[in-house]
């Protein structure tokens, strides 16, 4: 049998023909070599990406051992159930491709960031770059738009109402916009935009603590009407002192509690009563 499409011509006009003779093959030697990895007995997710480091570049257009052999046990996990597509967008100041290593980290991080918000095994999806085109940026006079649009898959453990198309395009949003920041060399950061905007024109993200500082003021205002006013809650272990002063004034002042028992040892005198 003829595992993946025929070619429906050999004619000049056919879109994968390239002249001589030679078309663009539709599956690549990755997509081949998968399954007959597995067959070899690397089963391991992990082994099999270091062994096929593109195999990632390709969703889930790729053969199992069970596609190529009548002994063949494996599936390919990630795929099989919802699929969904977003269109990635990023600025270059050269008009290039992402390469196969952007690419598979612009994947990686939505495929994390999906995982984690939806409640679900990473290895559950499927995730590569597909039709990129390159156009000069209205954006940014003088760079290029590279656009493309990245195919999220996921096997049926993972269900539609959880993969919905809105899910995906929010988490495939901020992967390209980190990986727009740390990932692809020469690329205009994306999340630096929007929070840029919000923090210039509705800086009242900021100022709530400035303007407002009703958040630090509640404890002031209502610390202001009961508590600077009456600052007796702070204030009266600072000013009155009082209760330090009434031990100083009054011993200096009426002494006369210590006059009278010191001045009258008449009492002490008037032993003359022994010598009649």
């Amino acid at each position: 049998r003829i595992l993946g499409e025929y070619p429906t011509s050999f004619g000049d006009s056919y879109h994968l023909n390239i002249g001589q003779g030679r078309l663009i093959p539709k599956h690549s030697w990755d997509s081949v070599w998968y399954g007959i990895n597995q067959w070899m007995g690397n089963k391991d997710l992990d082994d099999i990406d270091y062994v096929l480091p593109n195999a990632a570049n390709f969703g889930c257009d790729l053969f199992t051992d069970s596609d190529l052999y009548s002994s063949g046990t494996e599936s390919l996990k990630g795929c099989g159930g919802p699929s969904h597509t977003s269109p990635v967008t990023m600025q270059l100041p050269s008009a290039r491709y992402l390469t196969g290593e952007e690419q598979k980290s612009v994947c990686r991080l939505a495929v994390r960031a999906m995982a984690n918000s939806l409640k679900f095994e990473p290895s559950n999806s499927r995730c590569y770059v597909d039709d990129q085109t390159i156009v000069p940026s209205e954006l940014y006079p003088g760079l290029f738009d590279i656009n493309g649009m990245a195919v999220i898959n996921f096997d049926e453990s993972v269900p539609t109402e959880k993969a919905s198309p809105a899910a995906v395009a929010n988490v495939m949003t901020v992967a390209a916009a980190t990986a727009s920041d740390f990932v692809v060399a020469g690329a205009v950061p994306q999340s630096a935009a929007p929070s840029e905007s919000p923090s210039f024109h509705p800086s009242v993200s900021f100022m709530p603590s400035y303007q407002p500082s009703v958040s630090l003021m509640p404890s002031d205002q209502p610390s202001d009407q009961p508590s600077a006013l009456p600052s007796v809650s702070s204030m009266p272990s600072d000013q009155p002192t009082i209760s330090l002063m009434p031990t100083n004034s009054p011993s200096v002042g009426p002494t006369v509690s210590m006059k009278p028992t010191a001045s009258p040892s008449i009492s002490i005198l008037p032993t003359v009563t022994q010598f009649p």
